[in-house]
């Protein structure tokens, strides 16, 4: 078992109110009868609750580092707060005696090793480089109801362009929007959410337009544009599809563009994985998307061996947020036994299942300074990156700089060790956090450092700029946000 961290358990737990409510059962002493088996691979105790017996609660370690809880407390949530407060109880150094395994958990632990045999017996039989079987039929009928349905998604587009953005009226939003619940009943989730952003752009000008302000209608474009390249891309993908029979697995971009759902296994099973990477949390931001409707918790890490920059992504629907774990910053190095990656080259979608965890050293912040680069080869690498209309609108990198300063317009810039300088910016729809960079805790921040941070392309004044968000030190990462 690893040691017992405070991110140990914001980790495991399924929310914050569950670590804030675990947190005071064991503050307050609500745990009784501490135990403990001789390797420590297993804890349990009772906790006093509002009924008239204790519940029962044990945390599991005997697959490490993916711990199993049980607690006969009637609450939906796993771990529940009983759980998370035993977990308070080994962190905070309460003495658990040492006991003989419970016989219902020796009995719930024989049938988990005789599952975890049986599921490798199975995947013995069915190695990973065996072809995975494909529900062709299936496949087929989706790829074609598609198709149907980007001819739906290019009639939008049509009808947007012809009208103009800016005689466009409530009543034909109300269209639009209906148009676009229709994607979502031909599997094309991708293209629905660039309609719903674009119609969403198409209410800030209607707005911007009603209040007397000046009109940019450039964001709107550029959303069409993205539009119209992936129903452009989508139908030569999936028409070649078609015609070659090639119905498997593939790593092109375009299946999670089209709203396609990747499985662990079947990234793994394509060759998009690393085993026991080490990785470090740069920044952590909520982003609203109001167009899809949602939260979207992103995370930005980097392998510290590498330097390759990647991206944790968390949807939460407005719908469904009580059910939904949101994520969180993490400071300590995270080790995942399998990490697997979405396709793509730049920024790729990360995730894992089972992990380790271990405090980070100063020698980890060298290993990420050394990563640092000047501001003409970030530009010029997102300039390759950006121009691609299937990209994200920014892109991350770490950047090596001699100072931060003011110009003469207030503008706050970055300058490099070679004099290039490059301004700091906020992206639309980021929390803006240049007032953190005017307010740094020591003036030794504002020279010879290394930030990370996103670039992207400033449409209204043609120029790239830098959204700051952490400066990394010689001993610590100062985050800006978060």
């Amino acid at each position: 078992m690893d040691k017992i961290t405070k991110e140990y358990i914001e980790l495991h737990a399924p929310d914050q109110p569950s670590i804030s409510n675990g947190s005071k059962l064991s503050s307050k002493g609500s745990f009784l009868k501490h135990s403990k088996i001789s390797d420590d691979s297993l804890y349990f105790a009772e906790c006093s609750g509002s009924g008239k017996n204790n519940y029962k609660v044990s945390a599991d370690f005997i697959t490490e580092n993916l711990p199993i809880f049980r607690c006969n407390c009637p609450s939906r949530k796993l771990p529940c707060k009983h759980s998370i407060g035993l977990l308070f109880e080994i962190l905070n150094g309460k003495t658990f005696k040492v006991e003989e395994i419970p016989e219902d958990i020796l009995e719930k632990r024989n049938k988990s090793v005789a599952r975890e045999e049986k599921a490798k017996i199975k995947k013995e039989a069915s190695p990973n480089d065996a072809p995975k079987k494909v529900n062709k039929s299936a496949r087929l009928k989706k790829i074609k109801q598609q198709l149907e349905g980007l001819e739906t998604a290019e009639k939008i587009v049509v009808q947007i362009l012809e009208k103009g953005l800016g005689t466009i009226e409530g009543e034909s939003i109300s269209v639009y929007q209906n148009l676009a619940k229709e994607l979502g009943n031909y599997y094309l989730i991708g293209p629905q959410n660039y309609v719903y952003e674009n119609i969403d752009e198409i209410e800030n000008i209607k707005m911007a337009s009603k209040e007397g302000l000046s009109v940019n209608y450039s964001s709107a474009l550029k959303v069409l544009v993205k539009l119209n390249s992936i129903i452009k891309k989508s139908r030569e993908y999936l028409t070649k599809r078609l015609e070659d029979g090639d119905l498997s697995d593939d790593d092109n971009e375009l299946f999670e563009q089209l709203g396609g759902v990747w499985k662990l296994d079947d990234l793994k099973g394509i060759g998009l994985y690393k085993e026991n990477p080490e990785i470090i949390q740069l920044s952590f931001i909520i982003i609203i998307s109001n167009a899809s409707k949602q939260y979207i918790d992103i995370g930005f890490w980097i392998d510290i061996a590498t330097g390759k920059l990647n991206s944790t992504y968390n949807y939460r629907p407005f719908k469904a947020v009580k059910h939904i774990k949101q994520d969180d910053s993490i400071f300590d190095v995270i080790i995942p036994k399998t990490m697997v990656y979405y396709p793509g080259t730049i920024n790729q979608r990360i995730r894992w299942d089972e992990f380790k965890i271990r405090d980070i050293s100063k020698s980890d912040f060298k290993k990420i300074r050394d990563f640092g680069e000047d501001i003409k080869t970030i530009v010029k690498a997102s300039k390759d990156y950006l121009k691609n209309t299937l990209s994200q609108n920014y892109m991350p990198v770490i950047v090596s700089y001699k100072k931060i300063m003011k110009a003469s317009d207030y503008s706050i810039l970055l300058e490099d060790l070679s004099g290039d300088k490059i301004k700091l910016s906020t992206i639309k729809g980021f929390a803006s956090n240049l007032n953190s960079i005017l307010n740094l805790p020591s003036k030794k921040m504002y020279e010879s450092q290394v930030m990370f941070g996103l670039i992207f392309y400033d449409e209204e004044d043609k120029t790239f700029k830098l959204h700051p968000f952490s400066i990394i030190c010689e001993d610590n990462i100062i985050r800006l946000l978060y």
